[in-house]
């Protein structure tokens, strides 16, 4: 495990953007979390394709078989990837909860569809207890049939990464990076990755709201992804992804009021 605080990557301002995204991406739910009535009982699948449109700039990998699905909740649209035993959604979770701020990467309308939402994690969970079980139990805010990940689930999946990509000789750096989007160093070298599973980690955002003077936005240097698992009762486990380094569970002071994004994993 790695202990480290992002904010001695970059810190660049203090500013939440909370109504940059276009009105498409919101949900119409007037209910918590995930308890829409417009549900049908299953998520609804659309398709399992190879998947090669460039979203903003940030490519899909076309050697992969996506699964593709809609979440019934707002009928957005969301891509998913098998790794290991594990089907994890393949892009960060955008979904707007009526009356709950949620930030955003980027003052940008197509933000959210490009990095999705960030949120607290009393929001994410919807009321549920903290889990480290494998699979958690927890849905909080995840479509139906999918669920959000333990730390131990998201152990489960590292080990594998990490034991198929040296397989292949491929750095573990590389292995779940998008292909573009990533921060280059002084010397103009490029840290993107090449995607191997589909995965397609974009560096998005966290933001500390406890503390002005270490909130920042770190488009490009990292991604930071929730757990439904408590190291104590005031901070979480959350996952990282550094721009020169591979992914870590991570257990520095995460507090619950941090903002990041999240991935679902499929029931």
């Amino acid at each position: 495990m790695r202990v480290s605080s992002l904010c001695t990557i970059l810190t660049i301002g203090t500013s939440l953007f909370v109504t940059a995204c276009d009105s498409s991406s919101s949900s119409s739910d007037a209910n918590p979390a995930n308890t829409d009535p417009s549900e049908s009982g299953t998520t609804t699948v659309v398709d399992t394709v190879k998947y090669t449109k460039n979203d903003f700039g940030i490519p899909w990998n076309d050697s992969i078989k996506y699964l593709v699905f809609r979440d019934p909740r707002d009928s957005q649209i969301y891509r998913a990837v098998t790794i290991g035993k594990q089907t994890w959604m393949a892009e960060n979770l955008n979904y707007l909860v009526a009356g709950i701020d949620s930030g955003v990467c980027e003052s940008s309308k197509e933000s959210c569809s490009k990095y999705g939402r960030i949120y607290k994690w009393n929001t994410i969970m919807g009321g549920s207890n903290e889990s480290s079980k494998n699979p958690s139990g927890v849905r909080g805010i995840c479509p139906l049939n999918w669920h959000l990940p333990s730390v131990v689930e998201w152990d489960e999946m590292l080990l594998y990464v990490q034991k198929d990509l040296k397989s292949h000789g491929i750095s573990e750096t590389d292995g779940l990076k998008s292909k573009t989007g990533w921060a280059s160093d002084a010397a103009g070298n490029n840290y993107s990755g090449i995607d191997h599973y589909g995965f397609r980690a974009t560096p998005c955002v966290y933001m500390n709201k406890l503390n002005p003077g270490l909130s920042g936005r770190y488009v490009g240097n990292a991604a930071l992804w929730w757990t439904t698992s408590e190291r104590k009762s005031t901070e979480v486990y959350a996952i990282s992804l550094y721009y020169d380094s591979g992914m870590h569970n991570e257990y520095g002071d995460y507090a619950k009021d941090w903002l990041m994004p999240v991935r679902c994993v499929k029931d």
